[in-house]
């Protein structure tokens, strides 16, 4: 058997199917807009709860393999970041303030988050960890995504303390 020719088929078959990948794992971003009915906080169930995990994971706030359709404490962590970042609500509990659940307020947020966002996707890069910045102690350095695909130019997305949070690809 010639295994270089072998190898050569392999790698051009990768290489003809990667642009096929990557734009089904774009695509699955510019598809994460929840439609929400109803108020979910920890312990609800559903395929509600797994389209909200979609967008959060989406807008970087969750990881993909916390999609699981339950409302738990990593859910919970992650709705709380999302609220912070919209100004929805920055401290308290579910029951007192709402922060942590996904009421009126945060259903809105979600909304004009999805409105905000393009129909064309839009890369954002928000790196895992990262030190802290010398300029702002307080703030993880984060990179500009040098190399990484952008149509447009790279805008700044700041945190709720001014922190360089990610970057993204603006149009």
């Amino acid at each position: 058997m010639n295994y270089s020719k072998s190898a050569g088929v392999v790698i051009g078959t990768a290489i003809l199917l990667s642009p096929l990948f990557a734009l089904a794992a774009v695509q699955t971003s510019s598809t994460s807009c929840p439609t929400l009915a109803r108020t979910l906080a920890r312990g609800a169930k559903g395929a509600d709860v797994k389209a909200l995990q979609q967008f959060l994971v989406a807008q970087g706030f969750l990881t993909s393999e916390s999609t699981t359709g339950y409302f738990g404490a990593l859910t919970e962590a992650a709705v709380q970041k999302f609220q912070a970042s919209q100004s929805v609500v920055s401290s308290g509990t579910p029951a007192t303030t709402g922060y942590g659940a996904v009421g009126p307020k945060t259903r809105k947020a979600i909304g004009l988050a999805c409105a905000n966002t393009s129909s064309s996707p839009t890369p954002v890069y928000t790196p895992k960890s990262a030190p802290p910045s010398t300029l702002q102690p307080q703030c993880p350095l984060v990179a500009l995504p040098t190399g990484q695909a952008c149509t447009g130019t790279w805008k700044e997305v700041k945190d709720t303390k001014g922190c360089t949070a990610s970057w993204q690809c603006g149009q």
